[in-house]
């Protein structure tokens, strides 16, 4: 009996391991530009992944339009061109607005596990409008909306449907030296007008996991990591009207006014960042609500400013098996005093 039981465990473990999602990553040939076309040759060369399956309305259940993806890479970039069929492209949710916003709109996403941690993932998404957002997945399902990479990406509707064309840096994910890499990998497509999601990797909506649902990606071969240096200098200058000096009337009543300084980014290795700024210029940031306190306790006003919201996630403790959190320390109280005029 403990045999026969043994035996089960060990055959639903050998076909679970056989179900997970796997493609192939080739290294690019010939050049590419990225106008969400995919119609040079390197994309008709490259292996193609399809198969998704929905998460929403019906989850496990085939989707209803077939999609499908191809992934290529060279020394600086990886790049993932995908076909998203539609029989009734005219339908199509091609909704604009502005980066990084959550709209309603037909999107393809994609996700890179380069840790391969089945924690922390990086996020790439378009809509059907060449709308861009990217996330930060970490702890396998709490997400970082905040962070913000440099990429490119376009799309096209044509009569099949529509179709989306992404090039990641490789200097904006993290991983280490290798002959050969196997990353994290997902894809997932949502269609607006029937509010269908569905996924390469299933990705069952009965749990919270995130990233430990990825499929695998492999065939990344002789990739070194790059020199990540990131250097934002920033400049502004202006008049400023002054009102005339209490007792002297011949105080000046208009003045120049100017500001500098930067903001650094240095990889300190695969898995640390040095973030330095210097005279941050934070006139851009929205500005905390007017509220009146009347009681002994200090109130508390959400973090906007870019500088402190790197890595904010660092410094999240989880509090409850809900994977609700807090912060650590209360970024806010660094800075200059408040003033009230």
């Amino acid at each position: 009996m403990v045999r026969a039981v043994t035996f089960v465990v060990v055959l639903l473990f050998g076909v679970t391991a056989s179900a997970e999602h796997r493609a192939k990553a080739v290294r690019r040939q010939g050049s590419i530009a990225i106008d969400g076309k995919l119609d040079e040759a390197a994309w008709a060369a490259a292996p193609r992944q399809s198969g998704f399956t929905q998460r929403f309305p019906k989850d496990g259940a085939k989707a209803t339009h077939d999609t499908s993806f191809s992934v290529l890479y060279d020394d600086l970039a990886i790049y993932v061109g995908v076909w998203a069929t539609d029989p009734e492209p005219a339908k199509i949710r091609r909704t604009l607005h502005r980066r990084d916003l959550d709209a309603v709109a037909d999107v393809i996403a994609i996700a890179f596990d380069s840790y391969h941690d089945k924690r922390t993932a990086f996020v790439f998404q378009l809509n059907a409008a060449g709308v861009q957002r990217d996330m930060l997945a970490f702890d396998d399902s709490n997400i970082d909306d905040t962070w913000d990479a440099v990429w490119t990406g376009d799309v096209s509707v044509n009569g099949d449907g529509w179709s989306a064309e992404f090039r990641i840096p490789l200097n904006q994910l993290r991983f280490t030296a290798a002959a050969s890499h196997e990353w994290g990998l997902q894809v997932v497509r949502n269609i607006a007008r029937s509010s269908e999601q569905s996924a390469w990797s299933p990705w069952p909506r009965s749990g919270s996991e995130v990233v430990s649902k990825f499929g695998v990606v492999g065939g990344i071969d002789e990739l070194k990591p790059g020199r990540r240096l990131e250097l934002l200098p920033y400049a502004s200058g202006g008049f400023q009207a002054a009102p005339i000096a209490e007792g002297d009337p011949l105080a000046d009543q208009y003045g120049a006014v100017g500001n500098a300084g930067l903001d650094l980014k240095y990889g300190l290795g695969s898995a640390f960042t040095l973030s330095a700024t210097i005279n941050p210029d934070f006139g851009q940031v929205e500005a905390d609500p007017s509220t009146v306190n009347l009681s002994a306790n200090e109130l508390f006003f959400a973090e906007k400013r870019p500088f402190f919201l790197e890595g904010v996630d660092l410094f999240q403790i989880p509090v409850d098996v809900n994977n609700n959190a807090e912060g650590a320390f209360y970024t806010r109280r660094i800075g200059a005093a408040p003033t009230i005029e």
